[in-house]
């Protein structure tokens, strides 16, 4: 069902030489007086809905997924910021059948499906006519963790159970608004594609996924 990937790869290294990267250039920015740097801090929730490389196991799992996320960066002169963040579903439970299998048995199916990621994501933020309100397009990188169960509930045989866990590397893309609530706090609605790396043993295909969230600059 789910392909486990091992490796302990060299993006996730990338990631963090890219989150350091970003916090000296703030402060040396700051510094020399070059631009108006700011740290920022969010948190939201998300909708997502994954598309499966397998047709028949889109149909066994392929309910909607809720989750939160946190986020952590700096916006330079209000337009352009950077942000790592960290994000978490919840486990989405479905029965779908029956189904028969490749050795022609009947059973139902019983799935869970979770995942948590982290990454970062690149924002420009574009006022508009309308005073507070800006629109924005974003453009990420982040490692997806997957964790999906199965039981096959046969009808002549007892219930077999299936546990495993796919990481693959998400390139995201996204679009959205905000709105400035006060000068420190402004709410945000965006919305993401992500697709995922091609790899020839690869369960999920991408993800479409909904935000809704605040932010706080200091």
């Amino acid at each position: 069902m789910f392909n486990y990937d091992e490796r302990k790869n060299v993006k996730m290294k990338y990631l963090i030489f890219l989150i350091m990267s970003l916090m000296t250039v703030s402060a040396q920015a700051e510094e020399a007086k070059l631009l108006k740097a700011a740290p920022i801090v969010g948190i939201g929730v998300t909708t997502s809905s994954v598309s499966f490389d397998d047709t028949t196991l889109e149909d066994m799992f392929g309910d909607k997924n809720k989750g939160f996320y946190i986020s952590g960066g700096v916006i330079f002169n209000d337009v352009v910021s950077f942000e790592a963040f960290y994000q978490k579903s919840d486990e989405k439970s479905k029965t779908s059948g029956p189904w028969v299998d490749e050795d022609g048995d009947v059973l139902n199916a019983r799935t869970k499906l979770s995942y948590e990621a982290y990454g970062v994501d690149a924002k420009l933020l574009i006022p508009t006519a309308v005073e507070g309100f800006k629109v924005f397009g974003t453009a990420g990188l982040a490692e997806y963790k997957f964790k999906g169960k199965m039981t096959s509930d046969y009808e002549l045989y007892e219930p077999i159970t299936e546990t495993e866990t796919e990481r693959l590397l998400g390139y995201r893309l996204g679009v959205g608004a905000e709105y400035q609530l006060t000068k420190h706090i402004s709410a945000n609605l965006a919305g993401r594609v992500i697709s995922f790396e091609d790899k020839t043993d690869a369960t999920f295909d991408s993800m479409t996924e909904l935000s809704v969230g605040i932010k706080y600059m200091f």
